[in-house]
């Protein structure tokens, strides 16, 4: 390593879990001795620091800087990007969270879904989009996620 020179030693990992599960990523990182007091791990998503407090259901481990989701949902799926710091330069290293839904069994005569998934939302996130058909009488509107 160039001294000085920030970098990431452990990387976090892509993931795919299912909804409501735990989703862990693990990073480390090292820089010069003599800015090693300095060093930090932060996290983002989808290129944003996360806020904690309004992300209550993530939590960064002060002692091994790893990020946790807790009853993850469809919508933490992203790309998270783990930032080593030592406050004159940086190093990032990311990975992708993907979170499936859970699976819907539905038992009926005549039945028909749609499902559109939606992009562009505010905060960066799709929409799924569910639609039912229940005999002939046309569409019915479901769900929003």
């Amino acid at each position: 390593m160039p001294p000085g020179k920030t970098q990431i030693v452990t990387a976090p990992m892509d993931m795919m879990i299912r909804e409501g599960e735990e989703a862990k990523f693990t990073c480390t990182g090292t820089t010069d001795p003599e800015e090693v007091e300095n060093l930090r791990i932060s996290w983002k998503k989808d290129n944003r620091t996360i806020n904690y407090e309004l992300a209550q259901r993530v939590i960064q481990n002060a002692i091994d800087n790893s990020l946790t989701i807790s009853g993850t949902m469809y919508l933490d799926t992203g790309k998270y990007t783990c930032v080593a710091s030592n406050g004159l330069d940086f190093s990032e290293a990311s990975a992708q969270l993907i979170v499936q839904g859970q699976a819907l069994t539905i038992f009926a005569q005549k039945l028909s879904v749609r499902f559109n998934k939606v992009k562009g939302c505010k905060n960066g996130t799709d929409i799924l989009y569910l639609s039912a058909k229940f005999g002939e009488d046309g569409w019915e509107h479901g769900s929003r996620r």
